[in-house]
């Protein structure tokens, strides 16, 4: 079991990793340089992470999340403005590695984050808000439960003039 992870990681660590870590900054300009170094943060971090997995099935499942996680989509980015290998890059060949040995995933894959509705009191200009205020009264006018509960836990101020605004717009 323990040699079905390690061939994953060093698949890894061959593919994705290493590329990444030994970029030279010469090749880059200053904006890029330090693009370049946040990325080898996170690779570091990544590495050590996947490492510290207690199973094969984890590491596979993991791969899989990270493929579409926000934080490593940010990454990735980063990745493909260097022109540097991103997962993305080496999912094929992982996965393929992964099924050769007989690894499958620990659990269902993670459930999408369904984002939730706006708060237009966080926005800080008056066009942000107003859009913001649209779009949650759309959403709630069409029976999302999220945008409903967001304007009952609306701040006593917002909701007051939520309210005065949707008087207005009745009485238009």
């Amino acid at each position: 079991m323990e040699q079905r992870k390690q061939k994953l990681i060093d698949f890894l660590e061959q593919r994705a990793w290493q590329p990444v870590l030994r970029a030279s900054p010469d090749r880059f300009g200053e904006s890029d340089q330090q693009r370049l170094e946040r990325v080898k943060q996170k690779t570091r971090a990544q590495q050590e992470r996947y490492r510290n997995y207690q199973s094969a099935g984890q590491v596979r499942q993991e791969f899989q999340d990270d493929l579409t996680s926000d934080p490593a989509k940010r990454v990735n980015s980063d990745l493909r403005k260097l022109r540097l290998p991103t997962q993305r890059d080496v999912a094929n060949d992982f996965f393929s590695l992964a099924d050769q040995l007989g690894v499958r995933n620990e659990r269902p894959a993670r459930r999408q984050h369904r984002p939730h509705p706006p708060h237009p009191w966080h926005k800080s200009t008056p066009e942000d808000r107003a859009a913001a205020k649209r779009e949650l009264k759309k959403q709630a006018r069409e029976g999302n439960r999220d945008a409903i509960q967001t304007l009952r836990n609306a701040p006593a101020k917002w909701a007051r003039d939520y309210a005065r605004d949707l008087a207005e717009d009745r009485d238009r």
